[in-house]
């Protein structure tokens, strides 16, 4: 499964841990203050005639107050939309970037929302359900009748940007990511041939890919950008075995670093959280399953290297787990939003490669986010015996009485408000793109 695919399922989870959690204080009115919106502007988000009730604005029948959390997130991205189609991150006007998150965070409420109703089960296979969401053919009429309008607009908008060499990697691949959520299908060849050829403009003399085109070295983020964009485009060249899986396996091998982590660039002497996240899902995804025979592969890389490669960056992954549940970017750092909602996600992949097909390291494969007191199992993805930097307490520090799971969960919902989530401490400014994490990270609790 793709790394877009990947993302939205857990995040779609993420959205029904949301429908499970406690009813959290919630009102309309507030809701229209914090996302700076009039209730006159909210006319796609149901019907306006009960306006005595606070979920009557966002299209909620009184009795389904249990879904009120996935409404209250699903309004907060809705109040960012812009009239050219877009939506806005922390300014006024439309931004490609907080698009890109707001689009995927969409897709992923409303494929909470069939399973949660039974209206029907799309699966975020092929490219089908971008359409499904935003073209309104959704079943489930409270979502449905939100939702109206936007695929007009949101095309007008993804169409406007034409000239793609001038958008830089990140932008380009927000781009194609906007474009995936709608289908990839709807994007003519001619397009989706332009955009695969400015992705590789950026590739790198050492086989990856940089955020700057002409560059020697590529970069841990630039590498997973473009394989992310490359897989929406049905590139078959980046998949296990193919010609540009290769250099992405021995570029970001070398940005690997003495403590098990990996920088994001070969300038930076040490490993950060979101740097080493986007390695492991590099890695898990080019490399195919753990256990093969590593064909392809450019010496002196072999399936060993990969394999203690992975296996070491999830144990420093798993090392820059703070007190709070969340995890930091490195260490000495608090928490954050993004390095948590990346570790998680990178940690859950672990799992699902380390081992070989023959059932081999089961112990490997065991579900992640576990606190037994040391027994059989795993905690944050790594198999037992693994290190546990992260469990090394000073003297006269308290044991946790909280499981890792619960505390990390703690943490995350401690970064929501009115239906969106902030980064961290330091950055109570809630957006889409946090929002998205928010929901990536509660997937894999």
């Amino acid at each position: 499964m793709s790394i877009r695919l990947e993302m939205l399922e857990a995040a779609a989870r993420g959205a029904r841990t949301l429908n499970d959690a406690p009813p959290e204080g919630w009102d309309g009115d507030a809701v229209c203050r914090h996302g700076g919106t009039p209730k006159s502007a909210w006319g796609c988000l149901g019907p306006s005639g009960n306006q005595g009730h606070p979920q009557a604005d966002l299209g909620v029948p009184p009795e389904h107050g249990d879904k009120q959390r996935l409404h209250a997130t699903l309004a907060f991205v809705l109040s960012r939309r812009c009239d050219d189609g877009g939506f806005r991150g922390r300014g006024d006007r439309s931004d490609l970037y907080y698009t890109t998150f707001a689009a995927q965070t969409l897709c992923a409420l409303v494929l909470c929302q069939t399973s949660l109703d039974g209206s029907g089960e799309p699966r975020p296979e092929g490219s089908g359900l971008g359409c499904w969401l935003l073209d309104g053919h959704g079943k489930t009429a409270p979502y449905q009748s939100r939702l109206a309008g936007l695929p007009e607009g949101f095309r007008s908008y993804l169409a406007g940007f034409r000239d793609l060499q001038s958008l830089g990697l990140v932008n380009l691949c927000c781009l194609i990511r906007c474009w995936a959520c709608l289908g990839i299908d709807s994007l003519d060849p001619a397009g989706r041939q332009a955009m695969r050829e400015t992705v590789y403009s950026h590739r790198s003399g050492d086989g990856g890919f940089a955020i700057h085109p002409g560059l020697s070295g590529g970069s841990a983020y630039g590498c997973f950008l473009a394989l992310s964009a490359l897989q929406d485009l049905g590139d078959a060249a980046v998949a296990p075995g193919g010609a540009v899986a290769a250099g992405l396996v021995a570029c970001v091998l070398s940005l690997r670093r003495p403590e098990g982590g990996f920088a994001n660039e070969d300038s930076v002497p040490i490993a950060m959280a979101p740097s080493t996240a986007a390695a492991i899902m590099v890695l898990t995804q080019t490399a195919g399953a753990i256990g093969g025979d590593g064909q392809g592969w450019p010496p002196p890389i072999t399936e060993k290297i990969v394999r203690e490669s992975i296996v070491s960056a999830a144990e420093w992954l798993r090392s820059s787990r703070r007190a709070d549940g969340g995890f930091g970017i490195v260490e000495g750092i608090d928490s954050d939003l993004l390095s948590t909602a990346t570790a998680l996600h990178a940690l859950a992949s672990v799992k699902t490669v380390i081992g070989n097909p023959n059932g081999a390291d089961r112990q490997a494969r065991q579900p992640h986010l576990e606190n037994d007191g040391g027994q059989a199992g795993s905690d944050f993805g790594l198999p037992v015996g693994a290190v546990e930097r992260s469990e090394r307490k000073s003297p006269g520090h308290q044991a946790e009485t909280s499981s890792p799971r619960d505390l990390a969960r703690k943490y995350i919902l401690g970064l929501r408000e009115r239906g969106g989530f902030c980064g961290g401490a330091a950055d109570r400014t809630c957006d889409c793109e946090y929002t998205f994490y928010g929901l990536l990270a509660l997937g894999h609790l």
